[in-house]
């Protein structure tokens, strides 16, 4: 089973890529909507949220209380640092069991922070969303209905883009009218056709 990472720094298209990955019933996993629900589900997470946090965390129902915790650990670089730490390998460990119960040729672990985290170490091939700064800034200003401050910070939390192109083991361009199907197609086909070499 070959283990792809998919990533792309916020506002590159990395899930409308991974949209047409499961289009062509290649398995995809999630990475940020799982650790949301490790984030819940996980006794150890809870833990460490409500001895940094307090009760604040979570709301009378139980559930996280996610805008506190995003004020908290965004602003708090040593906060977040460590809750990586330990969210991280949950996730990667979750990922695992996952994709040994696939049975495509292979398998794309979709994640905004691949190299932050250093998951690329886990896998067996990269696969990085390119577009430039500018564009992305405006695509995600348009997405989310916010301001530029607050993407800014968010972008700011992610190693630039330029530092995971010689990283990555695929790039596509998704800026200046290049078309994302074939680029997704290519990979398939030789991820498909190089199966039998891993």
């Amino acid at each position: 089973m070959i283990r792809v990472g998919l990533t792309g720094n916020i506002g590159s298209g990395k899930s409308t890529v991974a949209r047409l990955f499961a289009m062509l019933r290649i398995p995809v996993y999630d990475s940020d909507s799982e650790a949301k629900r490790l984030m819940q589900e996980h006794n150890r997470v809870q833990q460490f949220l409500s001895l940094e946090l307090g009760s604040e965390a979570f709301l009378s129902s139980g559930q996280l209380n996610r805008p506190f915790l995003a004020s908290h650990l965004f602003t708090r670089p040593d906060l977040l640092k460590a809750f990586n730490a330990l969210l991280h390998p949950l996730v990667y460990n979750d990922f695992e069991q996952w994709a040994a119960n696939q049975l495509a040729p292979y398998v794309v672990l979709e994640s905004a922070i691949l190299f932050e985290s250093g998951g690329n170490k886990r896998l067996d091939k990269v696969v990085l969303v390119s577009a430039p700064e500018s564009l992305r800034m405006e695509r995600v200003l348009e997405r989310d209905k916010t301001n530029r401050e607050a993407v800014q910070h968010r972008m700011n939390l992610q190693e630039p883009e330029n530092q995971k192109i010689n990283q990555a083991d695929y790039v596509i361009r998704n800026y200046d009218g290049e078309a994302l199907i074939p680029q997704v197609l290519a990979i398939h086909q030789f991820l498909t056709e190089k199966k039998a070499n891993f």
